[in-house]
């Protein structure tokens, strides 16, 4: 019942080989945002034309970092994360 509710998310989606779409969704914030459920975000990847979804995790999880910062909004914005998904581009001439 739990993973139904409306809750923060992480998920990425896959379009071709080196194509993928990572969406965070905030949520448990009034007046900000209440999360999604889990067939809201596989309406979300769809409409965003992935071929494939996987919903990864959630709840004070769900944040996005760029250069070291944070860019969304964790309604718990203070818990340590033992893993992550990193993209990062090749150097030049490897």
């Amino acid at each position: 019942k739990y993973i139904r509710q409306s809750h923060p998310r992480t998920a990425i989606g896959y379009y071709e080989p080196g194509h993928y779409c990572l969406v965070i969704v905030d949520g448990r914030q009034n007046d900000y945002s209440r999360g999604m459920f889990l067939d809201e975000m596989a309406k979300l990847f769809e409409d965003l034309g992935c071929k494939a979804a996987y919903n990864l995790d959630g709840g004070h999880s769900s944040f996005m970092l760029m250069k070291s910062k944070i860019v969304s909004h964790p309604y718990r914005p203070k818990r340590e994360i033992s893993d992550g998904i990193f993209i990062c581009e090749p150097e030049v001439g490897l």
